[in-house]
């Protein structure tokens, strides 16, 4: 199957995942005052052969999906939360990996190591014991190491505060945006499965 392509210091990348990312992001940030990014490196145990159908990806996003928005006792306690996931998979692999990318309401997580205690526990739970240690927090390189947080400007900002957080506001989204980008490259998304997605990812708001 053909795609659009695009490249950028020496990478090729696909413009729809590009564009499914960017427009997830934006979604968020023009819902919440802060928008906090995680970003998750998924493989499968040594000795564990998947379904090659992300199977158990699926699982896993169910299961992650109702920790955070699923609430009965305490609806105040729900969590906005958004994602995009791309499957990869090189060619001395029986099995593929995965990059998972979770946007979250910002006023209310913010703490990407919990994320991955979460995430970890229930990937365990569908291949495993083994599973433990599969899943790694992938460090942004431009803030801080479990994740990225985007925050507005104040709506009662003026003058230098203005436009300092005007400033933080651009670098942390500009950032998101490169840190993404990963999960967009062509190389290593050729061997997928008939029928199975190399790229999947939530509804937006």
């Amino acid at each position: 199957m053909h795609y659009q392509t695009f490249w950028y210091e020496n990478r090729e990348y696909r413009c729809d995942i590009m564009a499914a990312i960017v427009e997830m992001l934006n979604a968020m940030v023009h819902h919440f005052a802060r928008v906090f990014v995680v970003r998750l490196d998924i493989t499968f145990p040594t000795g564990y052969r998947s379904t090659g159908t992300s199977q158990e990806l699926s699982k896993l996003m169910k299961r992650l999906v109702e920790i955070y928005t699923s609430n009965p006792s305490d609806p105040s306690k729900r969590v906005m939360m958004r994602y995009v996931i791309a499957r990869e998979q090189t060619k001395d692999s029986n099995n593929p990996h995965y990059h998972l990318v979770l946007m979250f309401d910002g006023s209310k997580v913010d703490n990407g190591w919990t994320v991955l205690s979460h995430a970890e526990h229930i990937l365990t739970r569908i291949v495993g014991e083994a599973a433990k240690g599969c899943i790694q927090l992938c460090d942004s390189q431009f803030s801080r190491h479990d994740g990225i947080k985007i925050q507005k400007p104040r709506q009662e900002s003026i003058g230098c505060v203005l436009e300092a957080e005007q400033a933080d506001f651009h670098h942390a989204y500009s950032s998101v945006v490169k840190w993404l980008m990963y999960l967009a490259k062509t190389d290593t998304k050729e061997s997928c499965p008939f029928r199975a997605k190399n790229f999947f990812c939530s509804r937006l708001i």
